[in-house]
Protein backbone atom coordinates (compact mmCIF):
# COMPACT_ATOMS: atom_id res chain seq x y z
CA UNK A 1 0.00 0.00 0.00
CA UNK A 2 1.31 3.68 -1.09
CA UNK A 3 2.16 5.59 1.70
CA UNK A 4 -0.31 8.42 2.30
CA UNK A 5 -0.07 10.33 6.00
CA UNK A 6 -4.01 10.72 6.43
CA UNK A 7 -5.79 9.59 9.49
CA UNK A 8 -8.60 7.75 7.36
CA UNK A 9 -6.21 5.83 5.54
CA UNK A 10 -3.94 5.22 8.71
CA UNK A 11 -6.88 3.52 10.40
CA UNK A 12 -7.70 1.82 7.28
CA UNK A 13 -4.65 -0.15 7.34
CA UNK A 14 -4.71 -0.96 10.73
CA UNK A 15 -8.19 -2.35 10.62
CA UNK A 16 -7.08 -4.08 7.95
CA UNK A 17 -4.64 -5.79 9.63
CA UNK A 18 -6.80 -5.99 12.96
CA UNK A 19 -9.53 -8.02 11.09
CA UNK A 20 -7.16 -10.38 9.63
CA UNK A 21 -5.56 -10.94 13.33
CA UNK A 22 -8.67 -11.71 14.58
CA UNK A 23 -9.96 -14.16 11.98
CA UNK A 24 -6.69 -16.20 12.26
CA UNK A 25 -7.09 -16.74 15.81
CA UNK A 26 -11.48 -17.24 15.24
CA UNK A 27 -10.54 -19.10 12.00
CA UNK A 28 -7.56 -20.85 11.82
CA UNK A 29 -5.35 -23.49 13.93
CA UNK A 30 -3.25 -22.04 15.57
CA UNK A 31 -0.36 -23.98 17.48
CA UNK A 32 1.39 -22.51 20.59
CA UNK A 33 5.04 -23.37 21.43
CA UNK A 34 7.25 -22.26 23.82
CA UNK A 35 10.88 -22.31 25.03
CA UNK A 36 12.16 -21.78 28.49
CA UNK A 37 15.87 -21.17 27.41
CA UNK A 38 15.24 -18.88 24.61
CA UNK A 39 15.87 -15.89 26.14
CA UNK A 40 18.99 -17.33 27.84
CA UNK A 41 20.23 -18.83 24.66
CA UNK A 42 18.75 -16.56 22.13
CA UNK A 43 17.68 -18.81 20.14
CA UNK A 44 14.39 -21.17 19.10
CA UNK A 45 14.02 -24.73 18.54
CA UNK A 46 11.66 -25.99 16.53
CA UNK A 47 10.87 -30.03 16.35
CA UNK A 48 10.36 -31.98 13.10
CA UNK A 49 10.97 -35.54 14.71
CA UNK A 50 10.19 -37.42 18.42
CA UNK A 51 11.89 -40.67 18.86
CA UNK A 52 12.66 -41.03 15.03
CA UNK A 53 9.37 -40.71 13.87
CA UNK A 54 8.16 -37.39 11.60
CA UNK A 55 6.50 -35.11 14.46
CA UNK A 56 6.62 -30.99 15.12
CA UNK A 57 6.46 -28.64 12.30
CA UNK A 58 6.20 -31.14 9.89
CA UNK A 59 3.02 -33.45 11.20
CA UNK A 60 1.10 -30.53 12.76
CA UNK A 61 -2.21 -29.66 11.56
CA UNK A 62 -2.36 -26.14 12.18
CA UNK A 63 -2.28 -22.90 9.82
CA UNK A 64 0.15 -21.45 11.81
CA UNK A 65 2.82 -21.35 14.64
CA UNK A 66 2.81 -18.77 17.44
CA UNK A 67 6.41 -19.51 19.56
CA UNK A 68 6.39 -17.32 22.79
CA UNK A 69 9.92 -16.27 23.84
CA UNK A 70 8.61 -15.06 26.97
CA UNK A 71 6.05 -14.03 29.04
CA UNK A 72 5.02 -11.04 26.42
CA UNK A 73 6.65 -11.74 23.34
CA UNK A 74 5.13 -14.19 20.64
CA UNK A 75 6.35 -14.73 16.88
CA UNK A 76 3.74 -15.81 14.64
CA UNK A 77 3.33 -17.02 11.53
CA UNK A 78 1.70 -19.42 9.09
CA UNK A 79 3.56 -22.87 9.33
CA UNK A 80 4.15 -22.73 5.54
CA UNK A 81 6.29 -19.32 5.46
CA UNK A 82 7.87 -20.97 9.04
CA UNK A 83 9.34 -24.09 6.83
CA UNK A 84 10.10 -22.04 4.27
CA UNK A 85 11.85 -19.77 6.07
CA UNK A 86 13.65 -22.98 7.85
CA UNK A 87 14.98 -24.58 4.55
CA UNK A 88 16.41 -21.27 3.64
CA UNK A 89 17.91 -20.56 7.05
CA UNK A 90 19.67 -23.98 6.53
CA UNK A 91 20.38 -23.68 2.84
CA UNK A 92 22.56 -20.89 4.23
CA UNK A 93 24.02 -22.36 7.40
CA UNK A 94 22.15 -20.02 9.67
CA UNK A 95 20.36 -22.70 11.50
CA UNK A 96 21.93 -26.06 12.76
CA UNK A 97 19.36 -29.70 13.18
CA UNK A 98 20.01 -30.58 16.74
CA UNK A 99 18.97 -33.04 18.96
CA UNK A 100 16.58 -31.31 22.09
CA UNK A 101 14.22 -31.82 24.50
CA UNK A 102 13.03 -33.96 27.14
CA UNK A 103 15.97 -36.80 27.27
CA UNK A 104 16.90 -35.19 23.65
CA UNK A 105 14.50 -37.74 21.92
CA UNK A 106 13.46 -34.86 20.12
CA UNK A 107 15.36 -33.37 16.50
CA UNK A 108 15.28 -30.27 15.59
CA UNK A 109 15.94 -27.03 14.01
CA UNK A 110 17.88 -24.18 16.01
CA UNK A 111 18.39 -20.71 15.07
CA UNK A 112 18.48 -17.41 16.41
CA UNK A 113 15.06 -15.51 17.51
CA UNK A 114 16.35 -12.80 14.86
CA UNK A 115 16.88 -15.09 11.94
CA UNK A 116 12.90 -16.10 12.06
CA UNK A 117 12.12 -12.72 11.88
CA UNK A 118 14.80 -11.27 9.42
CA UNK A 119 16.02 -14.59 8.15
Amino acid sequence: MKYNNDFRNDLEFGQMYETKFHRMLSEKKVEVKSDRQSMDTGNVFIEFSYKNEISGILKTEADYYAYYINDETCITMSVKTLIEKIRKLLNVNNAQIKSGGDGYKSRGVVTKIGNLLYG
